[in-house]
């Protein structure tokens, strides 16, 4: 993995291993830095969301507003040219 794809993602986050996958995504367990607190860290590679690209960040920004208890939390969100 590139590191200037994760750079900003580093100043936060600890990325341990793998806890799913899919067909443009992983999920890894992170760990945040200083809170220790565990996270579920999504990495989508946008050169395989093709077209569908415009639709992933739409949902991205409908979950930044989402609260609701059966659905899980965004926290935050890191883009670079080729990840999201």
């Amino acid at each position: 993995m590139p590191a200037e794809d994760y750079s900003e993602l580093f100043e936060f986050y600890n990325l341990k291993e793998t806890i799913g996958s899919g067909g443009f995504a992983k999920v890894k367990l992170g760990v945040h830095l200083l809170t220790k607190e565990k996270v579920a860290i999504k990495i989508v590679d946008k050169n395989s969301v093709g077209k569908d690209l415009p639709r992933v960040l739409l949902e991205i920004e409908a979950l930044k507003n989402l609260v609701h208890h059966n659905v899980a939390r965004l926290i935050q969100v890191f883009e670079t040219p080729n990840k999201v």
